[in-house]
């Protein structure tokens, strides 16, 4: 067992979960943009100057939001790696605030696609997020809600100006 697993604190198995999924979302999404990155070269030469010039910028746009996921998703790999884990982990002292915000994207009105985001704001005034489904938004706040007992949980705006002010404004008394 680790020593991370033997102190107070440990990451629920939930948070662990949620890096995997979006360490291995990172993962697919930069596969998906290598080949089109490579598609994209392979069609240029077919076409005239302008549309060419077009799809080798497409191209170059692609392979560096391929090497940007890459790196995000190596980053979390192993799990235990991952910075929102070792945050929790060995430092959850520093974590002030938790909240997360749903997002959904419905153009005239007919929902496509929602995504929700769980935020950690820490006391130096950094943050931690994590992208995670919408089902899991509560789930992911009580988990941490149990283990972050001396932090904030849920947005408000005058909970963002404390955290301006004073991160430290926002721990609560452990009883």
């Amino acid at each position: 067992m680790s020593i991370a697993r033997k102190s107070k604190y440990h990451c629920p198995d939930l948070i662990r979960q949620l890096v995997r999924r979006e360490r291995n979302r990172n993962y697919v999404l930069a596969i998906v943009f290598t080949v089109l990155s490579g598609y994209a070269l392979m069609i240029a030469g077919r076409f005239d100057t302008f549309v060419a010039i077009v799809l080798v910028v497409l191209a170059m746009v692609f392979i560096i939001s391929a090497f940007k996921l890459f790196y995000e998703a190596s980053k979390a790999s192993p799990v235990e790696n991952a910075e929102i884990i070792q945050t929790i982990s060995n430092s959850p002292m520093s974590i002030v605030w938790v909240y997360s915000v749903v997002t959904e994207n419905m153009p005239f009105g007919v929902s496509l696609f929602s995504m929700a985001t769980l935020y950690l704001k820490l006391n130096n005034g950094d943050q931690i997020t994590l992208s995670i489904p919408p089902s899991a938004a509560k789930s992911a706040s009580s988990s941490l809600n149990g283990v972050l007992k001396h932090a904030t949980f849920g947005y408000t705006k005058e909970r963002e100006q404390w955290y301006v002010v004073e991160p430290k404004l926002l721990l609560q008394s452990e009883e």
